[in-house]
This record gives C-alpha cells, structure tokens and sequence, in this order.
C-alpha cells in the first residue's frame, strides 16, 4: 500500500495535473477579466481575438489546449504576466513538505457574480465553501470556483 507521499508523488508526475491546472488558472483569469470589464462572452472573444465558439469550449468544457504563443499572447491582453518555474522535482516536494506546518493560507477573489477560492491548509480546519463543508487535513489543498448569477 502507497503512503500519503507516494500517492502525491504519483499525481504529480502526471502530465494531467499540470494541463488541468493550468485550465484552471486560465478558466479563473478569463472569468474574472471578463465579470471585472462587464463584456459578453462575444465581446471577451473579440478582445482576445478567437471566436465566440473557441470562447465557450474553453469556459465549458475546460480544453484550452493552447500552443505556447497563442497563452502566451491571451494572458497579455488579460493583464497576466506568464510565471512558469521549471524546478526539480525533489526540490518541489521537499518544499511542498516543508509547507505542510505552516498556517492555514487563503485566497479568495470576489469580482461581482463570480468567487474563487484557493486554499491550502497546514493544520486540520472545518472549512464551509458556499453550501459544502470540507474536514481538511494538513495536507490537504483544493481550488475551489463559483460563478453566481444574479437574480433576473
């Protein structure tokens, strides 16, 4: 039976993880310039320069699948720098492990209809994110997002 540390190890050297984050991020970038500007999905996909169509896939089914340029050059009209960090892997888990005793952090966003949540915790916590509660362990880490309509 694999420990705690395997089993993470073992995700991440999964490519998917690190496409599936990414996702995320951009999912979260483009959600909020748009709430933050007050554009439509046209009017967002006309500023990014892709189609409406290319717009939606990306917000509704998460596949970004950019090449490196085409990210690159949406994150710019976004107002996000690119930040990639190749690092060793020992080195990152050694890091991540060193983490695990801190404090517990949060990040919360909140742009007009839409909340994103990224907390990591070092210590157990009853955390309650919009109607889910979560029992967290000190290695536990979740990303958490919700776009909120509002009442018509």
């Amino acid at each position: 039976m694999e420990n705690r540390a395997d089993i993470r190890k073992s995700i991440l050297n999964e490519s998917s993880y690190w496409i599936e984050k990414l996702n995320i991020d951009l999912y979260d970038a483009l959600i909020i310039y748009q709430e933050k500007n007050h554009l439509s999905k046209g009017e967002l996909a006309s500023y990014l320069g892709i189609s409406k169509g290319r717009l939606s896939q990306i917000l509704n089914s998460g596949n970004s699948n950019f090449n490196t340029s085409t990210l690159v050059a949406i994150l710019l009209k976004l107002g996000k720098y690119p930040h990639i960090e190749f690092i060793d892997q020992a080195t990152f888990l050694e890091k991540e492990e060193a983490s695990k005793n801190s404090f517990a952090r949060m990040q919360i966003t909140v742009t007009n209809n839409f909340v994103s949540a990224n907390l990591a915790v070092g210590r157990p916590k009853m955390v309650r994110l919009g109607n889910t509660q979560i029992e967290m362990d000190k290695t536990t880490s979740i990303h958490a997002f919700s776009h909120v309509r509002k009442a018509q």
